[in-house]
C-alpha cells in the first residue's frame, strides 16, 4: 500500500509537470497557464451539473425504496471527477472527464462495484454505511450476513436487499415485492 502511495503522490506530480513544461514550451507559457485555468473553470462547472443529476438519481432511488449501490458510486466518481479537473495538470484532467462523462462514469462505475462484490464476496473488504453491512459473514470477525453463504447487505427499516456478485447489484428482500 505505502509503495502504491508513495508512486501516486509522486510518480503523477513528475508527470503532470513534465507535460505542462512540454506542452508549455510548444505553445509557450501564458496559453498553457490559461488552458489549466480553462479546465479547471470547466471541470468545476461540469461536476456541479453531474453532481445535481448524480442526487437526483440518488434520491429517486431512495423514494422508491431501492438501495441506491450504483447511484452512490456513480456520486462518488463525479466528486473524484471535480477533484482531478481542479487539479493542475492534463492527465488528471483526462482522468476527471473520464470520471464525469456518462459513459465512461457508468462504465467506471461498474467496475468499481464488481471489484467490490468480488473484494466482498472473499470476505476482503467490509464497508458499514449508515446500517448497511457488506463484508465478512457474522462471527468470523467481519459485520456482514448472518448467512455466511452470502455477502449481502443487511438492513432494517425500509429497505435492503442481498448482494448479487454475479449481476453487481443489489437484489431486493423477498419480503419488500
Amino acid at each position: 500500500m505505502f509503495a502504491r502511495l508513495f508512486l501516486l503522490f509522486t510518480l503523477v506530480p513528475a508527470l503532470e509537470i513534465y507535460f505542462l513544461v512540454l506542452v508549455g514550451g510548444k505553445i509557450g507559457a501564458g496559453p498553457t497557464l490559461g488552458l489549466v485555468l480553462l479546465t479547471g473553470f470547466t471541470g468545476a462547472a461540469l461536476a456541479r451539473r453531474e453532481f445535481g443529476r448524480a442526487w437526483g438519481r440518488l434520491q429517486g432511488s431512495l423514494s422508491r425504496g431501492i438501495p441506491p449501490g450504483q447511484e452512490i458510486v456513480e456520486g462518488l466518481l463525479v466528486v473524484v471527477g471535480g477533484i482531478l479537473l481542479l487539479t493542475p495538470g492534463f492527465l488528471t484532467d483526462v482522468a476527471g472527464l473520464a470520471c464525469l462523462f456518462p459513459p465512461t462514469r457508468h462504465a467506471l462505475g461498474a467496475l468499481a462495484v464488481r471489484w467490490a462484490a468480488r473484494r466482498a464476496a472473499a470476505g476482503a473488504l467490509t464497508v458499514r454505511i449508515g446500517g448497511i453491512s457488506v463484508g465478512q459473514p457474522r462471527g468470523t470477525g467481519g459485520d456482514g450476513p448472518a448467512d455466511p453463504d452470502r455477502t449481502g447487505f443487511e438492513r432494517g427499516g425500509s429497505f435492503g436487499g442481498t448482494w448479487d456478485a454475479g449481476e453487481g447489484k443489489i437484489r431486493p428482500r423477498d419480503d419488500q415485492g
